[in-house]
């Protein structure tokens, strides 16, 4: 009866420890039918950020340090799947707000943003050139739903040194890493 009774407690602790976590999969009806793979997120200063980046159009990416696809402004606001979209200049801010480091994953330069269990790695997948569209830089930008200026936008950007809100060219490409509706 002890032996049972113990097992039962340790099931239930190793139940609750996971129970706790942020890291939460969305599941729209479409991914329900369809089977399609589902994005985990975390929440960092009350923002739902799914922990990779946008590939194809309306779809994620299998990995986190996986890059993803270049979008200009205009096609970026409307990359991000069902449920999800670019994150705005202050959700940005309050990203930059939380402890952020330089990091690698599977050999990839990045940064992770975030308190453990909630962060986010975010790979430093560099920019397209408006002009040619070679890929360039070591570091990472990424887009924000808010226009900035005239033809510019503000992005997410940040290499070795630090990370930063930046304003650009709406004709670069930049990554998309997506936040939940509310």
């Amino acid at each position: 009866m002890k032996k049972i009774l113990c097992i039962l407690l340790i099931v239930a602790f190793a139940f609750t420890g996971t129970a706790q976590t942020q890291d939460k999969p969305r599941i729209t009806k479409e991914e329900q039918q369809h089977n399609i793979v589902v994005i985990n997120s975390v929440v960092i200063n009350g923002v739902e950020w799914a922990t990779c980046n946008i590939g194809k159009r309306g779809k994620f990416v299998s990995k986190p340090y996986h890059s993803g696809k270049h979008y200009i402004w205009e096609d970026a606001k409307s990359a991000c799947p069902a449920g999800w979209r670019l994150p705005t200049k202050n959700e940005i801010e309050s990203l930059l707000d939380v402890p952020n480091r330089w990091t690698k994953m599977n050999g990839v330069n990045g940064r992770e943003f975030g308190t453990p269990p909630n962060t986010i790695f975010i790979p430093a997948a560099g920019y397209r050139n408006g002009r040619n569209g070679t890929l360039t830089g070591s570091g990472g930008a990424y887009w924000s739903s808010t226009a900035g200026g005239t033809g510019g936008a503000y992005i997410l950007s940040f290499d070795y040194n630090h990370s930063k809100r930046g304003n650009s060219s709406r004709r670069y490409s930049f990554s998309v890493r997506a936040v939940a509706e509310k």
